[in-house]
């Protein structure tokens, strides 16, 4: 989750950390679990993500299946740009984290931004900058929500290393996507995390981008 501060807050408050801060072992060591197991998604995605280029598509889903390939469409120039985007975001977010040079800061539960346990983790912005810091709130350790925590883990670092926006999906719908502003959405890299990315893609944007042919 993204939280906007504003600049007095900043100067009062802010601090930097290396590291895992103001946790305990345990917390610290589920952290670090679910940052591995994001790293792990992370490397598998890089190595997939060639197939995924335009002319693959094309070759390995559209022929195949029969579906409409239109020569110069201006979808194509989009699609690019959401991979190529897509590609380097995944990329600098595998270096970061494997660096291991992330940092993190539990807060307890009175903690104001952690919102009565409703959110798990956040980062801080100030306009359209990122602090680097990824806070993590007790809702990230509740039991119940262990099937969902590597994805906000990845939904977080992707602002905190690529200051993605918290876009909610809202650019896809209708048969229809704004695949510019998706590769910029940090829910849309979250669903990386939780499914095969081959899966999500031919689901969110080829079977709309490539009709069946009639």
């Amino acid at each position: 989750m993204k939280k906007i501060i504003c600049l007095f807050l900043l100067l009062a408050t802010s601090t930097s950390f290396a590291g895992i801060s103001n946790c305990t072992d345990g917390q610290a060591g589920e952290i670090a679990a679910a940052e591995k197991a994001v790293l792990l998604k992370l490397i598998k995605i890089e190595r997939e993500w060639d197939n995924f280029r335009l002319d693959n598509v094309k070759k390995n889903f559209v022929i195949p299946q029969n579906r409409v390939w239109v020569n110069s469409n201006p979808r194509y120039v989009d699609y690019h740009h959401y991979w190529s985007e897509l590609g380097a975001t995944f990329s600098s977010m595998r270096q970061k984290v494997e660096s291991g040079s992330v940092n993190y800061k539990c807060h307890s539960s009175w903690q104001l931004r952690c919102d009565k346990g409703k959110t798990m983790a956040y980062v801080l912005f100030l306009g359209n900058y990122s602090f680097k810091t990824v806070h993590i709130c007790p809702a990230f350790f509740d039991p119940s929500n262990r099937q969902t925590r590597n994805g906000i883990l990845l939904h977080e670092l992707s602002h905190s290393i690529a200051g993605t926006e918290d876009l909610s999906l809202s650019w896809v719908g209708n048969g229809t996507a704004d695949l510019r502003r998706g590769s910029k959405d940090a829910y849309h890299l979250q669903e990386f995390q939780d499914m095969n990315p081959q899966m999500l893609l031919m689901r969110t944007v080829w079977t709309w981008m490539f009709p069946k042919k009639k």
